[in-house]
């Protein structure tokens, strides 16, 4: 059986039994539906990005209408995962967004580092386009949440100022090693609200970089294993680690 189409209507609350018209949708979402010949009697799903999933079915085309079926409201994962991230080049940077956003990654921020060769000009479009990435994949995903993607860039010294909760970085020394996960007292997130992940660039961090990260005393170095690693594939190791700490040592 197919999967019914989503769709993301971000900051639009839906009822079960409300009928939804077309002159209530954004017209990028109207365009959307036509270009994949949404059908009547054909079930669909909208997202809002913020918990919201509406089960609907169509009930015409032109124009196009919707009764709504059922309403699911998921809360949001707990604790949450701020992704601070040195963005790779091109294709690499929307797979590892769209990973992030499939491990459930509540926020990014994209950080400012000396082996990161954006200019300021491409940064704000970076962004824009960074956004549609996250927003295509809620929607292929069926995600109840759309991470929130910062717009300011931030440098590492000023990423560290605003934490407020556990932190790690992804450590290439510890991974030389052939080390997995954190080293020393066990760290458990069960009872954090945000944790803070730190990505570096494909070059690594520089030493200050890392002489600074490291120092910080929220910071705890992340292992990621001895085989050198893609961006993509770092945040993916990293997070799901993260994830098994915030589920506690086990007993």
């Amino acid at each position: 059986m197919t999967q019914a189409h989503a769709f993301l209507f971000p900051g639009f609350k839906l009822q079960a039994e409300q009928t939804l018209n077309e002159t209530e949708l954004p017209p990028s979402l109207t365009r959307h539906l036509k270009s994949l010949r949404i059908n009547r009697d054909e079930p669909v799903s909208f997202l809002d990005g913020q918990g919201q999933i509406a089960e609907a079915l169509c009930l015409s085309v032109k124009p196009y209408s919707f009764r709504v079926n059922s309403v699911l409201e998921i809360a949001p994962a707990k604790p949450a995962i701020h992704l601070l991230l040195s963005p790779p080049r091109r294709d690499t940077l929307s797979q590892t967004l769209s990973q992030a956003m499939e491990i459930g990654v509540s926020r990014i921020s994209f950080l400012i580092t000396e082996h990161n060769d954006y200019s300021q000009k491409e940064r704000a479009p970076l962004v824009e386009r960074s956004q549609r990435v996250l927003e295509a994949s809620t929607e292929q995903c069926r995600a109840a949440h759309l991470p929130l993607l910062d717009e300011e860039w931030l440098r590492p010294s000023e990423a560290l100022q605003a934490l407020s909760g556990p932190a790690f970085f992804a450590d290439e020394d510890l991974s030389r090693e052939g080390l997995y996960g954190t080293q020393g007292p066990v760290v458990s997130l069960r009872d954090a609200s945000v944790v803070t992940l730190l990505v570096g660039p494909e070059g690594g961090w520089s030493p200050a970089e890392r002489t600074l990260i490291s120092s910080h005393p929220r910071v705890h170095p992340l292992g990621l294993g001895p085989h050198i690693l893609k961006v993509p594939t770092a945040c993916v190791a990293a997070l799901y680690q993260l994830q098994l700490l915030s589920r506690g040592p086990r007993s």
